[in-house]
């Protein structure tokens, strides 16, 4: 006999396989979700970034939105990266600060389910977790949404209590806490000094909110009153001081000797880095709140800062001391007397002929001249020859030739009075070979 077509046994035993076939197929997508999920959010909380990778991130929440297990993935991702380095720890609280402010309640419920809180609870009580990261938890739980559910309320209730018997809620300084979201528009975490400084002057009257009081008013909301401060990731800080400090060492070493490096724009702009950098590196060593590791760190920071303007300061002196130099040396070509290529007793002697000649100058305009008076030997110049109570006068020998100064004829002029007399003789001029001279006599009549 021969049959045509399927027994009910073939049909029932099929839809069996095609079910099974398309189970293996929705769990194997299932996986292969999972998968991604979790490796997107490593890869954006790897902690040789910057910042948080937020492009990734937001790709990993697209996909968990597509399955109903894929907020329970996210969360579990998250968990266990909270366990790993401090650097990576900041970044995954960054992520869930995020999410918890942004997804949608099924996130929520995952996240307070009393499995997942309790585990949370382990790590921010383990000895791995950073101080830094302790202080960002304590502010992500004070401020977590409601999730509308009683179940769900009663866990993150017990939480809150189970961590104020430990001291971990409340200890921290709002103006430290900073949560980057894709929203901050940070390139990266060196950007988050600038926010700091701004934030900071905003919130000096602002007191802290403390969690007890949270909890009695009821006020969870997750988006809280409350500016966001910085709190750097320290590795990523040093990382940076260590950058712009080879940076400005090498821009040193390397920059024109003919130009001056108050001039030169890459090392002013390198400099003014790490002059912000130091003074950050202080602030932050100044909070009380840091691991050995992140105070070594930031000690590093300041002795690569301090090397970087040693260099800095040595280049600009042997700059200005070069400048000196040539200024000095452009002076002494300026003056006629000493030039560069004189000796030093060259120049001993040039220097000694000037102030001799000044010396003379002086001494010629100081010398007897019948015409500089005292006070009661007053001549007067007009009245020469004439009558007077005081009076001067002049006579020529009979014998004596015509006298011209300056000319060349013969013979001499003298002039010659009664009573006291003071004699002035003016030489020939030099070119006059007479070798006459003309002899002024005056007399002072009382």
């Amino acid at each position: 006999m021969v049959s045509f077509g399927n027994s009910g046994s073939d049909l029932a035993g099929g839809k069996q396989a095609s079910l099974k076939s398309t189970f293996i197929a929705k769990l194997k997508g299932f996986r292969g979700k999972s998968k991604e999920i979790t490796q997107l959010l490593d890869e954006a909380t790897d902690e040789s970034l910057t910042r948080v990778d937020w492009v990734k991130t937001r790709q990993a929440a697209a996909i968990a939105c597509t399955s109903s297990s894929g907020p329970d993935t996210v969360v579990k991702a998250l968990l266990e990266s909270l366990e790993k380095g401090p650097v990576q720890q900041t970044y995954v609280l960054h992520v869930m600060y995020w999410m918890l402010e942004n997804q949608q309640p099924s996130f929520y419920a995952r996240f307070y389910d009393s499995s997942n809180l309790d585990r949370l609870f382990e790590i921010w009580t383990s000895k791995g977790f950073a101080p830094e990261s302790k202080a960002l938890l304590a502010a992500i739980v004070d401020q977590m949404p409601s999730s509308g559910s009683p179940a769900y309320e009663r866990n993150l209730h017990l939480l809150r209590s189970r961590a104020s018997e430990k001291g971990l809620l409340g200890g921290y300084d709002l103006e430290l806490i900073f949560f980057d979201t894709p929203e901050t528009g940070l390139i990266s975490l060196a950007d988050q000094q600038t926010c700091r400084m701004l934030q900071a002057s905003r919130t000096s009257s602002q007191t802290t909110m403390h969690s007890e009081q949270n909890h009695q008013l009821g006020q969870t909301s997750f988006v809280s009153q409350q500016p966001q401060v910085v709190i750097m990731d320290y590795n990523a800080h040093a990382q940076i001081v260590l950058s712009n400090a080879s940076m400005l060492t090498e821009a040193v070493n390397f920059s024109d000797e003919n130009e001056p490096l108050v001039s030169n724009q890459i090392v002013q702009e390198f400099r003014t880095n790490c002059i912000n950098l130091r003074q950050t590196t202080n602030q932050f060593l100044q909070q009380g709140v840091l691991t050995e590791v992140a105070i070594n760190a930031l000690i590093n920071c300041n002795n690569k800062l301090t090397e970087a303007f040693r260099v800095y300061d040595e280049a600009l002196e042997g700059q200005m001391i070069q400048s000196a130099i040539d200024k000095s040396r452009t002076g002494k070509e300026a003056t006629p007397l000493i030039t560069f290529e004189e000796t030093d007793r060259e120049a001993q002697e040039a220097e000694q002929l000037r102030i001799a000649l000044e010396q003379s100058r002086v001494d010629g305009l100081r010398s007897v001249n019948p015409f500089w008076e005292k006070e009661d030997e007053h001549v007067g110049v007009s009245e020469i020859g004439g009558h007077s109570k005081t009076s001067s006068s002049l006579t020529l020998g009979a014998d004596a030739a015509p006298y011209i100064i300056g000319g060349g004829s013969h013979g001499s002029t003298t002039a010659s009075g009664s009573g006291s007399t003071s004699l002035l003789t003016f030489t020939d001029a030099p070119n006059s070979n007479s070798g006459k001279n003309v002899t002024f006599s005056k007399s002072v009549h009382g």
